[in-house]
């Protein structure tokens, strides 16, 4: 184990990755028996509730991995108290869209934060979670958006035109109430790898999750971890420590079949995802690898396309414009690639509208951005 940084601050960041790997079987690092000092307990504490990790911290303390002082003690407690209560507030909310779209009719996978938490983790108070995420189908897509706004949602953005978001968006936000959002989606992520997902491969063989006493049904294991690889590898630059413990958990966990994972990966043309997002989480955490997942992951090689695809995501400026034009990519057949260049072209205008002064300040300053981003390079 490494000497810890001097600094107090530098210290608190050092020791979160090894709380991020507590309890993998793979770890190779445990966190200081502690406790820590004030100076580093406060930054530490800190950090760890920016990375969603209080549950792993707590567990931590409770196994006696790691020991705190009784004030600790209480502070942490508020802070994961805080936690569960929004995670609570979250499921809560997942069950009241869940019933909306049955209701409807429209068939529905909850996604990311309680699947995660009460499938892969053996203690569901170990993953927090912020938002309320849940994919319908594209054909569905008009019907969910409709269902959501009959019961007082209130979608966040317009869609640039009618049928775009059904065909070729990622999903949308609805804010429902005053303190909840709801992401519905239509794929896993957004921009080019979203257009490129096998998102028929998305509804086979469900997983079932009971939350609240009811059953509802989640994505596949190797589902779900292929978008906690979208998550770790492209959707936060930097990825949160909490997306990388996903990535390990599942990993790890033994729930993902090799075969079937291969096989979602390839037709969805996200061989560079997986392999960078398993590269990240074995690089960031003090973990000695991910058993024979770990091994079929290290063993792909990732075609030149996809990386170029992902040098889009991992741009520093204009991310946005870069997905967008990389989104045709993404896209399968020439009708819907025309259709989509022609959404992104020509927009309602009303959708202009709302951030340019008209078509051709749009124009302009994508083009300025493009010609910004190329100098940069």
């Amino acid at each position: 184990m490494r000497k810890l940084p001097e600094e107090a601050t530098d210290r608190a960041a050092w020791l979160l990755p090894l709380l991020a790997a507590h309890g993998l079987a793979t770890a190779t690092s445990l966190l200081p028996r502690g406790p820590l000092g004030r100076e580093c307990w406060v930054p530490f504490l800190q950090g760890t509730r920016s990375e969603r990790l209080t549950g792993l911290l707590v567990a931590a303390v409770e196994d006696g991995t790691t020991h705190v002082t009784d004030d600790q003690a209480e502070e942490l407690s508020e802070v994961h108290l805080a936690a569960l209560g929004r995670d609570l507030r979250m499921e809560r909310a997942t069950l009241e869209v869940v019933t909306t779209l049955e209701a409807a009719g429209l068939d529905h996978r909850v996604l990311k934060g309680p699947a995660v938490a009460h499938l892969d983790y053996p203690d569901p108070a170990q993953r927090s979670f912020i938002d309320v995420d849940v994919l319908v189908r594209s054909d569905q897509w008009d019907d969910a958006v409709a269902a959501l706004t009959a019961v007082g949602g209130h979608r966040a953005y317009p869609e640039p035109r009618a049928g775009w978001d059904r065909r070729f968006t990622k999903g949308t936000t609805f804010k429902m109430g005053d303190f909840c959002e709801v992401d519905l989606h239509r794929t896993v992520v957004s921009g080019p790898f979203g257009l490129s997902v096998d998102l028929e491969a998305l509804w086979e063989r469900p997983d079932d999750l009971v939350l609240g006493g009811r059953p509802l049904k989640v994505l596949p294991p190797e589902a779900r971890f292929l978008q906690a690889c979208f998550s770790a590898a492209v959707s936060d630059v930097p990825p949160r420590l909490a997306s990388l413990r996903d990535i390990a958990q599942m990993g790890l966990g033994g729930k993902v079949d090799s075969g079937r994972l291969a096989r979602l990966t390839r037709s969805s043309r996200a061989e560079v995802v997986v392999h960078r997002a398993v590269q990240l989480a074995t690089a960031s955490l003090p973990v000695s690898g991910l058993g024979l997942l770990g091994e079929w992951v290290g063993a792909l090689r990732p075609g030149v396309l996809q990386s170029r695809v992902m040098a889009s995501y991992l741009r520093s400026s204009d991310r946005y414009l870069s997905q967008c034009l990389g989104g045709v990519w993404g896209i399968r057949g020439t009708r819907d690639r025309l259709a989509y260049l022609r959404g992104l072209a020509l927009p309602d205008r009303r959708f202009v509208t709302d951030r340019y002064r008209g078509h051709m300040d749009r124009w302009y300053q994508a083009a300025c951005r493009l010609v910004r981003g190329h100098l940069a390079a």
